[in-house]
């Protein structure tokens, strides 16, 4: 049974050195027939993706879930209470 498992892993793993090793072929074949004005303009929008995907996008999702919890909380008083009841040690002190 153990020996099964092994030729099992062994073939997943040969595969996927092969699969691997075709998408790096296939990926420098096209940067090899790309010219140097092409080259640029996809350097430029990978970076452009990369920054809008990891910086902006997770910056404007954390402004706008702030804000609608603030105002949640602001129109909604209790839910304020609640979260402190199921997990707040002791309740806060309500500002005077």
């Amino acid at each position: 049974r153990r020996k099964g498992l092994m030729i099992r892993i062994s073939g997943f793993l040969c595969f996927a050195a092969i699969y691997d090793l075709a998408c790096l072929i296939y990926i420098y074949l096209f940067i090899a027939n790309t010219r140097e004005g092409d080259g640029t303009q996809w350097m430029l929008a990978t970076f452009w993706w990369l920054l809008q995907d990891g910086l902006f996008k997770p910056l404007a999702l954390a402004a706008i879930l702030g804000n609608v919890s603030s105002l949640a909380l602001y129109f909604f008083p209790d839910i304020e209470r609640e979260v402190e009841e199921k997990w707040c040690q002791a309740p806060l002190p309500k500002p005077a």
